[in-house]
């Protein structure tokens, strides 16, 4: 499904690019995500990474967002479309909250990539019609 249709535009900072995942991203995903420096740091990312999982997240991915039930954003390089890792986010629509949580690949790490994230989720997706949301929270910190 086109996320157009769904009214989510990419989200853009000076230096990156937030758009919905598509099924293609298996490609580069699961050699990304795959080694333990990269998935220890998150929740709900298995290791080893199964085979297959890519393809399965991605389905998943997209149906939820056709249905406002989460989020999953390809972080890319906003000058070279490069994959740099995902940001998702579950939706609670009746409370109208969200919880975020990211990755970015190892190779671009402490390059400064992701710093502005948060900030720029922060004002942009309380006005995007697929997540009106009264709070945006992480397991760190409450951002509004």
């Amino acid at each position: 499904m086109d996320s157009r249709r769904l009214g989510f535009l990419p989200l853009q900072t000076e230096r990156l690019s937030l758009r919905p995942a598509r099924l293609n991203d298996a490609a580069w995903l699961a050699p990304m995500i795959s080694p333990f420096e990269v998935s220890r740091y998150t929740s709900q990312v298995p290791h080893p990474y199964p085979e297959g999982e890519a393809e399965r997240y991605l389905a998943r991915s997209i149906e939820n967002l056709a249905m406002g039930f989460s989020l999953s954003l390809v972080i890319t390089d906003r000058s070279t479309d490069q994959p740099m890792g995902m940001v998702g986010m579950g939706i609670d629509a009746i409370l109208r909250e969200g919880e975020l949580g990211y990755w970015i690949g190892q190779e671009f790490w402490g390059k400064g990539c992701v710093a502005c994230m948060p900030a720029s989720l922060q004002r942009t997706l309380p006005r995007c019609r697929c997540c009106a949301m009264q709070a945006l929270w992480s397991a760190a910190t409450a951002w509004f």
